[in-house]
């Protein structure tokens, strides 16, 4: 079949096994595009959904992948770039390790973040506490 465009939500409701990407889908998808599609899913819906986005990163060819999200944690395995935006304006972009960063994070949030890699590519942040906290 030819590729097309398909929406993360729209592959998330065809509910493909965890972990598994079916060959077929893989080569019919050409492109996703996801507004924050983690935001109205429970814990389970969505690593499931992150499992499924972060599975096209192992296919080839594999499909490009646009996605917004306000939160780190969200980020899929095998993301290679990050565009980070502060009230509409360009912050940080270029590869994933160059750019995520604790301080381009603390910038585009305008508070004092720490970021961890956790295992499997994913990533964890949150607000530093103060020496007098």
């Amino acid at each position: 079949p030819a590729a097309r465009l398909v929406s993360a939500e729209s592959i998330f409701e065809w509910r493909l096994n965890p972990g598994r990407l079916d060959d077929e889908l893989a080569s019919f998808v050409a492109e996703v595009y996801a507004d924050e599609p983690a935001a109205s899913l429970d814990l389970g819906a969505r690593e499931e959904l992150l499992q499924l986005l972060g599975g096209f990163a192992s296919v080839a060819p594999a499909p490009a992948i646009v996605m917004v999200t306000h939160h780190v944690d969200e980020v899929p395995p095998g993301t290679t770039h990050v565009l980070m935006l502060r009230e509409g304006r360009a912050i940080a972009q270029g590869p994933l390790d160059d750019t995520l960063t604790a301080e381009s994070l603390s910038e585009c949030f305008a508070m004092p973040l720490t970021l961890e890699r956790r295992p499997y590519g994913r990533f964890s942040a949150w607000a530093r506490r103060s020496a007098t906290a």
